[in-house]
């Protein structure tokens, strides 16, 4: 584990923490949704995750455009304090994720159910660019759906994704990943955010096998949280009468109108998450010259989680089978929404070069077979309730 003063400087590394200087009210309100989703993940994490509350976990913004996320942790100085586990967040990040759901439901096209879709205006979605290095110390403004019901199941879209990202990095921390890592020798430790040392592929396969794992665990713990709010919403809302109803009620209903369109909907807001955040074709000789998994080959691998979710536990009513063949006209829908925000002809190649690739198989086993190493490794830092990832 590092001590408070590595941290300290590989936060620095990273550009510091982020204050952001917010000028504009839409800008404010991004954060305040966004804080409430950390709230909800730190709030589940402590309370369902690990095995004993001897930690903190603190999740800070940080200012690196070229950091998605990134964690670290410590280990108690002595038995009166805790030992800290961080998750920073680029907080260019935050309004760019919730931009991006915004205007994907201001299109009349996108979710045409959903509220009343008909106050929508194609034109007012357009962006020219997508990215996650938005420059937040000047103005900034989204483009909000006419529809207030629209308008709420955007940022229920957005949340999911966002606490997704959140759990991905509890996911390191609290499967001993970093622990791991940290007690590596040098020559094959890996720093996130510094300069690599020059790894063997036998190296970076391992290090992809915990990036499986975390994307694995995230993805669980997206559902389980989702599937638990669902739960309890349902009881208050049934208690308000139906003119009382907000439009994040009514949006909220939409969303959790039963196990298989929560299921659908987590795995879209997810894809579009990667999709911002990574655009790579798959092949695999390119795969084996990363640290992490690449976009296409991470939602294949996610969506077979997905599947082992819900082939465990009859609660979720979604036979495994119709999921998988519910799957290709999902992604095929949330390629076709990428596109038209930024108006573009549908291009399918990159999900499709993970999918359609004979090599992917090959692959798949060179991860399993690195999984299977460091597993032992893994058990002996594992620190939580429950086990390390369901394997591929």
């Amino acid at each position: 584990m590092a001590s408070a003063e590595e941290i300290d400087i590989r936060i620095n590394q990273r550009g510091g923490f982020k204050l952001p200087i917010i000028r504009s009210d839409d800008l404010a309100a991004a954060f305040a949704w966004a804080t409430n989703t950390v709230n909800t993940v730190n709030f589940f994490s402590v309370e369902n995750l690990f095995a004993k509350h001897d930690r903190v976990l603190s999740i800070q913004y940080i200012n690196n455009s070229k950091i998605g996320a990134f964690c670290a942790t410590t280990s108690p100085i002595c038995e009166q304090e805790l030992g800290l586990d961080f998750v920073g967040v680029h907080a260019g990040s935050i309004p760019a994720i919730y931009n991006l759901y915004l205007r994907l439901l201001c299109r009349p096209d996108v979710f045409p159910d959903v509220g009343n879709s008909r106050l929508e205006l194609a034109e007012r979605a357009y962006t020219p660019h997508l990215a996650t290095s938005v420059e937040i110390d000047g103005e900034f403004g989204f483009v909000r759906p006419n529809c207030p019901v629209r308008f709420s199941f955007a940022l229920c879209l957005a949340d999911l994704a966002f606490g997704c990202l959140l759990f991905h990095e509890i996911a390191h921390l609290k499967n001993g990943h970093v622990d791991w890592m940290e007690s590596l020798s040098p020559e094959d430790k890996y720093v996130p955010g510094t300069k690599p040392p020059m790894l063997t592929n036998d190296m970076k396969l391992k290090l992809q096998a915990c990036e499986m794992d975390a994307d694995s665990e995230a993805i669980r713990l997206t559902i389980n949280m989702a599937f638990e709010s669902a739960g309890n919403f349902h009881k208050i809302v049934e208690e308000i009468d139906i003119s009382q109803r907000t439009a994040m009620n009514v949006a909220m209903l939409q969303l959790m109108q039963s196990q298989k369109h929560l299921i659908r909907y987590i795995v879209y807001s997810v894809y579009l998450l990667f999709r911002l955040f990574d655009s790579k074709l798959w092949t695999l000789s390119d795969q084996l010259l990363q640290n992490h998994p690449t976009w296409p080959a991470r939602q294949r691998l996610v969506i077979q989680t997905v599947a082992a979710v819900i082939g465990k536990n009859r609660y979720y009513q979604y036979p495994v089978d119709e999921f998988f063949s519910d799957i290709p006209p999902l992604l095929q829908e949330a390629e076709e929404h990428y596109a038209l925000l930024q108006e573009r002809v549908l291009d399918g190649s990159r999900i499709n070069s993970a999918w359609s690739a004979e090599t992917f198989d090959e692959y798949r086993l060179m991860l399993n077979s690195a999984w299977l190493e460091i597993l032992p490794s893994l058990q002996v830092f594992q620190r939580s309730k429950g086990k390390l990832a369901p394997g591929i």
